[in-house]
């Protein structure tokens, strides 16, 4: 099992999701949006949104965060009031000794819905076919939310599967390494000539009890 929170950063509209992830699927266990009024001063809205936040983590008791990091902003003050929402949670989570892991939009849409350059749409359909209680009809500031987190989920559940191929092989390396050195001994023994014919292709007849076998 895994609590995962995602996060849609804003100092406007700021999603969240909270899901339960385990090897059966995912599912959803809170999610909602935190909207300020646009004529609030930013100073203003950053308490707002830190007191929310503060309870938010209270509440959903997450294991890790997963947040939405901006690839680029259509100008400079949507940067940096994403920068300071990002801040706010950046704290929290870090004041709570939580993980906290950071995806591109495309990397997000390219998980969930198998392109980078989904649309919103297409993204908030895919949450709602893959993470149980999800409602068709929700924000999207919320699917977006939720979108992150199992983005998450996909990269822990591939990066445990790959572990476990590396354990695999990890196991097998001293009967690996064992037979590399064998066959170095061999290569080793016909350079100088003292086995000439141990590489050479032979052919063993197959004799019943009592009888003697050959080599040619």
């Amino acid at each position: 099992m895994a609590l995962i929170l995602g996060i849609d950063p804003g100092t406007l509209r700021l999603g969240f999701g909270l899901i339960d992830g385990d090897p059966s699927g995912a599912r959803c266990l809170n999610a909602g949006t935190i909207s300020l009024p646009a004529s609030w001063k930013v100073a203003r809205r950053l308490a707002h949104l830190y007191h929310r936040l503060v309870e938010i983590f209270a509440i959903a008791k997450p294991e890790c965060v997963a947040m939405e990091t901006p690839f680029f902003a259509k100008n400079v003050q949507s940067m940096l009031r994403l920068g300071e929402a990002r801040g706010l949670v950046i704290a929290i989570a870090s004041s709570l000794d939580l993980p906290l892991h950071d995806y591109t939009p495309a990397m997000v849409k390219k998980s969930v819905a198998g392109s980078g350059s989904a649309s919103k749409h297409a993204v908030a359909r895919m949450v709602t076919h893959l993470i149980h209680g999800v409602q068709a009809h929700d924000e999207w500031d919320r699917t977006d939310a939720l979108a992150i987190a199992l983005c998450h989920w996909n990269r822990m559940h591939r990066s445990r599967g790959r572990d476990g191929v590396l354990a695999a092989l990890r196991s097998s390396a001293p009967e690996r390494s064992r037979w590399s050195r064998a066959r170095h001994s061999h290569r080793k023994s016909h350079r100088k000539g003292s086995n000439p014919g141990y590489f050479r292709r032979v052919q063993v007849r197959s004799v019943s009890k009592g009888e003697s076998s050959s080599a040619s």
